[in-house]
């Protein structure tokens, strides 16, 4: 006797058949996406061609999806917001080289409230053609056997904040930077640091 397949069945199915397509299709837009902006990174000429490029991207993507599968809006929502995040964490990480950290220096230094305090100083400059509203920056602690043991971060750049009067970080500009760790630990080799960026946030 063979088994009745009703209306409903094929229905759900047929959901759920759109619904991995759906994320296949999802999957090649990004690793497409990600190749894409990779290419247009080490070209100095096109970096505000990225920009744009993941911009118009990321709407074709949105328009692909509602035309192609015409699911409700809050099924697209997620998807949105996953391809939003890539193309925005691309572009930082494209940018990421055209930032240098240079004369970092860390030492034990007296200070009136803390006392005998760990402290880190360097400087930042913009090489790129950017103008950056926050850069942080993270600085690990080494021990004498070369070890992380203790890390601390700080926004270098922050401005517009309500805590600081901090400017805009200009393509070509420099900022001195420098930070207590009053948490470091007393197995930290003083002067042993490894810095690197973390957070990069751009002007309109």
């Amino acid at each position: 006797m063979g088994m009745e397949v009703t209306w409903e069945s094929s229905v759900i199915v047929d959901k759920e058949a759109r619904k991995m397509n759906r994320g296949k299709w999802a999957m090649v837009v990004v690793s497409l996406l990600a190749f894409g902006i990779g290419y247009l990174a080490g070209r100095e000429h096109l970096k505000y061609e990225l920009r744009k490029g993941v911009t118009q991207a990321v709407e074709a993507f949105r328009e692909g999806l509602g035309a192609a599968f015409g699911e409700a809006e809050e099924s697209v929502t997620a998807e949105e917001a996953v391809v939003d995040a890539v193309a925005a964490r691309a572009v930082v990480d494209a940018y990421r080289p055209y930032l240098k950290l240079y004369d970092v220096r860390a030492g034990h230094e007296r200070d009136i409230l803390d006392g005998r305090v760990a402290v880190v100083r360097g400087k930042l400059k913009n090489e790129g053609n950017r103008a950056l509203t926050r850069v942080e920056v993270i600085a690990y602690f080494l021990d004498s056997a070369g070890n992380r043991i203790y890390e601390q971060d700080y926004p270098a750049v922050l401005a517009g904040s309500w805590s600081t009067d901090e400017k805009l970080l200009k393509p070509g500009y420099v900022r001195n930077f420098g930070f207590k760790a009053k948490g470091c630990p007393s197995e930290w080799k003083a002067g042993a640091v490894e810095c690197a960026i973390t957070q990069i946030e751009f002007a309109e």
